[in-house]
């Protein structure tokens, strides 16, 4: 919820991400969560037909952005499907893709081909997310709640730490919603 806060703001502004995986999502010891590195985000032009640029993370990028059409805040929504699907199974959908309950149906919906079908905006997609939390919380015990926030974060914290890159550039960090730009990759 903390990551869409932070790309709700950013689409408000005009622009999309283009980028959202593991790597640029940071948890601090305070347990705020800071969405990083707009070097592959661009401003939303609705009058172009595809991106003039492809750019971002093949396994996260949406179809789109291998210029098909152009990209927009529904891009953002096909990588935050693969992004909460990684955190529950610590796969890509594609090779195990979580399916059950409300959280199955909101990976399967974020994570469609044609942007028609996914989320039309950020705040569509936190207000499934609450409504998933608060159906989990109805059927689930005070103690079981405990539990499962607890391997929620550990979850969180085992996939950005085994993720390619996932070290910290050393730049201060912002409160979500929290939009930084990392430093350029050197490779």
């Amino acid at each position: 919820l903390r990551i869409c806060e932070a790309l709700e703001l950013l689409h408000s502004k005009g622009f999309i991400h283009r980028d959202v995986k593991p790597e640029h999502v940071l948890i601090t010891p305070e347990q705020r969560v800071v969405l990083i590195d707009l070097d592959a985000s661009m401003r939303i032009i609705s009058e172009r037909s595809s991106d003039t640029q492809l750019i971002g993370t093949a396994m996260y990028a949406a179809p789109e952005q291998f210029g098909l059409t152009r990209s927009d805040s529904r891009t953002d929504i096909y990588a935050m499907g693969i992004l909460i699907n990684e955190m529950l199974t610590g796969y890509h959908p594609a090779v195990q893709q979580h399916r059950k309950g409300s959280l199955g149906r909101i990976i399967e919906k974020c994570t469609k081909i044609s942007p028609a079908d996914r989320y039309q905006s950020i705040g569509e997609l936190a207000e499934s997310l609450h409504d998933a939390a608060r159906d989990a919380e109805r059927g689930t015990s005070p103690k079981l709640r405990k539990i499962a926030m607890a391997v929620t974060v550990a979850i969180c914290a085992v996939t950005l730490i085994l993720s390619p890159g996932s070290g910290s550039s050393g730049d201060s960090d912002m409160s979500a919603p929290a939009i930084k730009k990392g430093e350029k990759n050197s490779e």
